[in-house]
């Protein structure tokens, strides 16, 4: 079955902040920035209480527990400003283009305005759903983005996903529920 849609910025976008909330990588680093600074910051509030400077003391102790509240959310908005320079210069000539995907028994074809590209289906490694989009992650680092909102059968596309999962052992993952 063939599919015709178009992407623009935000696709783009919610695509590469999807990718990055789900690798390993950018989580340990959130992970570990957070915990560094605050276990800094908890020393320096312990050395200065330990030399008998209670006013610094008290400040870098009120910085931990702020960066342990905030950080999550400063993050957040640091990664996203981030990709959306990324996808700024990155996909800018691809925003709005027309883009026509076809699933077949063993291929999936991909063609817009500017590339045509045919994938083997033994090159999926991977099928999220989000309440906006599934994607396809491929062995070689590229995604096939399918946005829910701009396909007129999604119903027949989650299906086909599904069956193509199931027959060649992809790994489906639902996550409805995602949110930036």
């Amino acid at each position: 079955m063939t599919y015709t849609f178009s992407l623009d910025k935000n696709d783009y976008l919610t695509h590469q902040l999807f990718l990055a909330s789900v690798t390993l990588h950018a989580k340990e680093q959130i992970k570990n920035s957070r915990i560094i600074w605050t276990v800094t910051y908890l020393m320096l509030s312990f050395c200065f209480y330990s030399e008998k400077k209670p006013l610094l003391s008290i400040f870098f102790l009120i910085a931990a527990i702020a960066w342990v509240i905030f950080y999550p959310a400063y993050a957040k908005k640091r990664h996203q400003k981030h990709f959306e320079k990324h996808v700024n210069t990155m996909f800018q000539d691809k925003f709005d283009d027309n883009c026509s995907i076809s699933i077949e028994d063993q291929l999936i074809h991909s063609k817009d305005e500017h590339y045509e590209m045919k994938v083997s289906l033994a090159e999926v490694k991977h099928i999220y759903e989000t309440s906006d989009y599934f994607y396809a992650l491929l062995k070689s680092g590229l995604t096939f983005i399918f946005p829910r909102q701009k396909i007129e059968n999604v119903n027949a596309l989650e299906d086909q996903l599904r069956d193509i999962a199931a027959k060649n052992q992809i790994s489906f993952t639902e996550m409805t529920d995602w949110k930036w």
